[in-house]
């Protein structure tokens, strides 16, 4: 919220992108991205602030096992960084090798979407207000064959504009979504997914539906929800920044927490609260 300090202690910026750096032998990248060598050129052509894009652990949970990241880095999946990419401590001794260079390290809160890791699988298992983190709604049981089939129980479901109707008109859900992907078939995608039947911690099997602006796979955070699970999750994310020694954040799809009608249709439509 201080763009004109911001501008002052930062006004050359260097953004990077960890998952396509090669590190040096036996480094890990943001350990390469802490080198004394690399940081003299740095110094030298002005550049204040290094970026390293979405730099904390990121894919989807499927039993034991952790899949690679489907967007980059932006389906977030826990506030540990990114094996692949280095430590805490590494993300601490960049931050201290660029302010000795009178430099800053910025970092990523993505209040939009997580992936399908460990606090979405607490959330389809209804465990205490996990639920709450996002926009999720458990389907009436004698509503389940209206959707579509899900292979295994780690999966999950595109819901198309056709499919999405009965729920619609039952209050299920309010409305379907603008979903903001580059692909055609995304035109059909109601910007809900559902998943398979899931043994909750009481025992009981739910389906749910969850809405998504991009990826299925990315389901979207509630900031409206009054547990406040969402706003944690950032809130903390934050404070876990900071606390490395990184003490600026770039708000990634920032407008992207609220939902209202368009006035001309009836799908909703996100904005900024």
């Amino acid at each position: 919220p201080q763009p004109g300090e911001f501008v002052e202690a930062a006004a050359e910026k260097l953004t990077i992108y960890p998952r396509s750096i090669l590190p040096a032998d036996g480094e890990s990248v943001m350990g390469t991205l802490a080198d004394a060598q690399l940081w003299e050129a740095l110094d030298e052509i002005g550049i204040s602030l290094i970026h390293p894009i979405a730099f904390e652990q990121a894919g989807r949970v499927v039993g034991d096992e952790i899949l690679p990241s489907i967007d980059g880095g932006f389906d977030r999946i826990s506030l540990q960084i990114e094996p692949l990419i280095g430590t805490e401590d590494d993300v601490r001794e960049l931050s201290r090798i660029a302010a000795e260079n009178g430099a800053l390290v910025a970092g990523d809160v993505i209040p939009l979407h997580t992936g399908l890791g460990y606090d979405f699988r607490l959330a389809t298992m209804n465990f205490e207000t996990y639920p709450g983190i996002f926009d999720m709604v458990e389907v009436p049981e004698d509503m389940w064959d209206m959707l579509p089939s899900v292979e295994g129980k780690w999966d999950v479901e595109v819901v198309t504009n056709e499919e999405i109707q009965p729920f619609i008109d039952a209050g299920v859900v309010p409305g379907r979504l603008e979903v903001l992907l580059g692909d055609p078939d995304a035109e059909n995608f109601s910007g809900w997914a559902t998943t398979g039947e899931v043994e909750g911690v009481d025992g009981a099997d739910r389906r749910w539906l969850y809405a998504h602006l991009f990826k299925p796979e990315q389901p979207m955070i509630n900031w409206m929800d009054p547990s406040y699970n969402g706003r944690l999750t950032q809130s903390g994310d934050i404070v876990r920044h900071v606390d490395m020694g990184v003490p600026i954040n770039r708000l990634d799809a920032l407008p992207f927490v609220g939902l209202g009608y368009r006035e001309d249709s009836d799908t909703l439509q996100t904005f900024s609260t």
